[in-house]
């Protein structure tokens, strides 16, 4: 099935519009090992001139001098070619710790995956019905 790899900010619903999160490359990957399921590999770049103005997903603690960087990024496998109709999605939260007291170095990298939720609303909707009655021909 084809697939499509996006990025959002922490709520995995916006987008980051500043440029300062890029995915470089997507990839399935082949695997020998692995036959029931495909791997896939992305490589994103985070551009340290606009990370830190970038609200969405930068975060600073000014008195631990260390900044945090949150992304979404979510994957999704379509129907077909046309990439219209998404018959599953993963949505994880890349969180990725950065020490300023030695520069713009990674601390830390987590990714977590937000627990499943349950639902339940009600959809009210109108039908149109047109009835006929027939006469039986004797």
């Amino acid at each position: 099935k084809p697939a499509d790899l996006k990025l959002y900010a922490k709520d995995c619903q916006t987008n980051i519009s500043s440029g300062s999160i890029v995915l470089n490359d997507f990839t399935r990957q082949d695997s020998t090992l692995v036959v029931t399921r495909d791997l896939f590999e992305a490589n994103v770049d985070i551009i340290q001139e606009l990370i830190q103005g970038d609200d969405a997903v930068w975060t600073y603690d000014t008195a631990a001098k260390k900044g945090v960087i949150e992304f979404c990024m979510r994957m999704d496998l379509y129907a077909d070619a046309a990439r219209i109709t998404s018959v599953n999605f993963l949505e994880v939260v890349a969180s990725i710790e950065v020490d300023m007291t030695t520069g713009f170095n990674i601390a830390s990298v987590s990714t977590d995956r937000d627990a499943a939720t349950n639902e339940i609303g009600t959809a009210k909707l109108n039908y149109t019905l047109n009835s006929y009655q027939c006469e039986s021909a004797d």
